[in-house]
């Protein structure tokens, strides 16, 4: 997992920033996390970035409980309520790798599930805006959805029928997808 991420460098470790654009609750984000957390590292910080406030809260509740194992001040969880394809990204100036009293450490910024097709204008996204998050060296997690074979195993379709009724979350998605 070290050397995946470039967290080695100079023979010594470097600190890892995590940041998850459109992470939800941060399901998959978490799963990362998890696998970081009881690394031996001088900082790790974990920046969920979504515009769901009860969902942040959750992806934060979630990464607070994987990090008690770390020690309190290596370990930084952060979440953003932030529009990061049209807002001002002024949540960026916050985070640990661009404050110049913490050494640079390695920054992988994830867009998984289906935050990359939900966005309006990938292409303008990835041109304009992603840059002011991922610097030189970085890394960026894309993940792009395949379609599934039958429309009914679509995650969405339950939304769809009339007789299902919706969970808190899957309103939340819903809503999103219709934005």
């Amino acid at each position: 997992w070290l050397s995946l991420f470039g967290v080695e460098g100079r023979g010594r470790l470097k600190g890892l920033e995590i940041v998850a654009l459109g992470s939800g609750e941060a399901a998959k984000e978490l799963n990362l996390f998890k696998k970081v957390v009881a690394l031996p590292l001088p900082f790790l910080t974990f920046a969920p970035v979504d515009v769901s406030i009860p969902l942040l809260l959750r992806a934060a509740t979630n990464a607070r409980k994987l990090a008690a194992i770390r020690p309190a001040f290596s370990t930084r969880i952060s979440a953003f309520c932030a529009d990061f394809e049209e807002g001002k990204l002024s949540f960026a100036r916050r985070l640990a790798g661009n404050n110049p009293n913490v050494e640079p450490g390695a920054r992988v910024v994830t867009l998984l599930g289906n935050t990359f097709g939900n966005l309006r204008d990938e292409d303008r996204f990835l041109r304009e805006r992603l840059h002011a998050l991922v610097r030189p060296g970085d890394h960026l997690w894309l993940e792009v959805g395949v379609k599934a074979k039958k429309l009914e195993d679509e995650p969405l379709y339950l939304l769809t029928l009339d007789a299902h009724s919706e969970t808190a979350s899957e309103a939340n998605r819903r809503l999103l997808l219709e934005g």
